[in-house]
């Protein structure tokens, strides 16, 4: 399979995603860095789905590689980094359809009776879903953080434990 052939069939539009509105909460970068840091992003992205053919894009996948390729790391340094994380720690989000996303979701809400018993009585109540965390999730918080200190100590928090870590922040969040 070549990345040609990914790109067209697999998820390719999802590569036309604007990077101005991906890095728009990234005012430090100065504008010659966006095209290199979007080209990084394209290839880092097309090289995972070559060498995981079993895996499909999903919409935040683009920020979780973005918060390395922010960091002074080689391209290909935030390639292996991220080649660990869809294996196991973001693996779930990576299927062809959202059958184990939901799954995961569905822990916030024993999660939540625990630490504040109050809020998930009242989301209940209001026969609310909660999916309304599904993007923090899914960007591992980048949406949410923009202090870039906090996103990279939540991202280490995640690297260093269970990949159901965002799930329990999303409960104290």
């Amino acid at each position: 399979m070549t990345i040609d052939h990914v790109f067209n069939v697999k998820s390719g539009y999802l590569y036309n995603y604007s990077i101005q509105q991906l890095l728009a909460n990234k005012p430090e970068l100065l504008i010659e860095r966006i095209n290199s840091i979007q080209d990084s992003l394209i290839r880092v992205l097309l090289r995972l789905l070559v060498t995981h053919t079993d895996l499909n894009n999903y919409q935040g996948l683009h920020d979780v590689v973005l918060t390395f390729l922010l960091l002074p790391l080689k391209e290909d340094t935030t390639f292996a980094i991220i080649n660990v994380l869809v294996q196991y720690h973001i693996r779930d989000f990576l299927d062809p359809d959202i059958g184990r996303t939901k799954e995961i979701m569905s822990y916030i809400r024993p999660l939540l009776r625990i630490h504040d018993s109050q809020l998930e009585s009242f989301i209940t109540r209001s026969e609310c879903e909660y999916y309304f965390s599904l993007s923090w999730i899914l960007t591992w918080y980048s949406h949410m953080v923009y202090d870039r200190d906090d996103l990279l100590m939540l991202t280490d928090l995640f690297l260093a434990s269970h990949p159901l870590m965002p799930i329990y922040v999303a409960t104290v969040v």
